[in-house]
């Protein structure tokens, strides 16, 4: 079976742990969603954090198998 991901930040294609962790996958889709997070950064990777407010996040989403989302 197969899960769709939604991934932001360093898992991101052109990213490195997009090598690391999704080498081979390409995203189905690549956009803007608006949620009630916000995205933070440590200065080694981002976080997203719930807020009040909605906010424009930067997502790819892949389809990958449940061995992999498993990972």
């Amino acid at each position: 079976m197969t899960r769709l991901l939604a991934v932001y930040g360093t898992l991101k294609k052109r990213y490195h742990n997009h090598n690391v962790y999704l080498e081979g996958y390409d995203p189905l889709f690549e956009g803007q969603i608006a949620l009630p997070f916000q995205l933070y950064t440590n200065g080694r990777y981002p976080m997203i954090v719930k807020s009040k407010n909605m906010n424009i996040i930067n997502i790819e989403v892949y389809e990958v198998s449940d061995d992999k989302f498993d990972e």
